[in-house]
């Protein structure tokens, strides 16, 4: 989940994996945070897709049946998989993704690059309760990763069965590496309203005012609360 309203360092190493990752960033149109509620730490970056290259000739897209065959005959191929995966989401197929994302988390012995790059892309079509797990092996490599931590912490909120006290734990697990961080404030804040907890939420708005006062995350925040009876 396009840069949004803070930056943030992601440490990713240079190896072919991540170049293949990061060549194909930014197939939403929209971001995470304009979809939902809550929101990625990640600035609402989409963590896969792959980029339209036509030919300038004819101005046609590349043969899309052979990346999907690619994978289709490769199943323990990470890159073949991440590659026909981001080819379905570009059109915003979801729904045919996500067999290329469920054979990429299926291979045994992931970096941590490509395990948080599963586990985004999973995060980015919201099917957290995938991405939980993969972001929990993740942080045990990265504990104090923020971004890591805080997307954990959305998907107790918005899984299919949701667990606001460890939610909670894993946001303010964040905070106490980074009291201002913007995301996770506003994620908390989220959390709070969702959970009936009106009070806990204009306190947390507070923080996060103080933190970047007139932030775009804190309107946001304010426009929920208001938005509740």
């Amino acid at each position: 989940m396009s840069s949004k309203h803070v930056s943030l360092p992601v440490t990713l190493a240079f190896s072919v994996t991540a170049l293949l990752v990061g060549s194909v960033l930014g197939f939403f149109a929209a971001n995470y945070l304009n979809r939902s509620e809550t929101g990625s730490a990640r600035d609402g970056q989409a963590h896969l897709g792959v980029p339209v290259q036509t030919d300038q000739a004819s101005g046609m897209m590349p043969d899309v049946a052979e990346v999907i065959s690619a994978a289709q005959s490769s199943p323990g191929d990470f890159d073949a998989q991440l590659r026909a995966a981001g080819m379905y989401l570009q059109i915003q197929r979801a729904d045919k993704a996500e067999p290329f994302l469920d054979s990429a988390s299926a291979i045994g012995e992931l970096t941590v690059d490509q395990t948080v790059a599963v586990a985004n892309a999973y995060f980015d079509i919201r099917r957290f309760d995938k991405a939980r797990p993969l972001y929990l092996k993740a942080l045990e490599s990265k504990p104090e990763d923020l971004n890591l931590r805080a997307d954990l912490g959305v998907t107790f909120v918005e899984g299919s069965t949701p667990d606001f006290a460890r939610a909670f734990a894993e946001f303010e697990a964040a905070l106490r590496i980074n009291p201002r961080h913007e995301p996770t404030l506003h994620n908390l804040g989220i959390a709070h309203i969702k959970n009936g907890d009106r009070a806990s939420a204009e306190k947390t708005l507070e923080r996060l005012e103080e933190a970047n006062p007139g932030n775009e995350l804190a309107t946001k925040l304010r426009q929920a609360l208001e938005a509740q009876p």
